[in-house]
């Protein structure tokens, strides 16, 4: 399995219960979820690239090899799609608890 087709699964797959569960969340709240975007690059960018200069990690042969400023395809997707997971988490769970108030 390559590191694309395990982010399908693990993130892939519950963003799409996510969308069956409320879709609503992905529409009424995407602003939120493009500022939540945008503040995960700002920060982890630079994050990922100093961890790297330093040789704190590296990443494993037998990536796509497609890379996008210094990071490769996959660390991007991971970023986007942990983002959005833990940004509709917290919204359908602010969403849900405020109805059982």
């Amino acid at each position: 399995m390559s590191y694309i087709d395990w982010l399908l699964v693990f993130f892939g797959v519950p963003l799409l219960i996510f969308w069956v569960m409320d879709p609503s969340i992905f529409v009424k709240y995407r602003k939120i979820i493009l500022r939540i975007w945008v503040g995960s690059i700002v920060f982890a960018y630079p994050w990922d690239l100093l961890a790297i200069s330093h040789k704190a990690w590296t990443f494993p042969k037998g990536l796509s090899g497609i890379g996008f400023l210094g990071l490769p395809l996959e660390e991007w997707l991971w970023g986007f799609l942990f983002s959005l997971i833990i940004t509709y988490l917290t919204l359908y769970l602010l969403k849900h608890s405020a109805h059982d108030r």
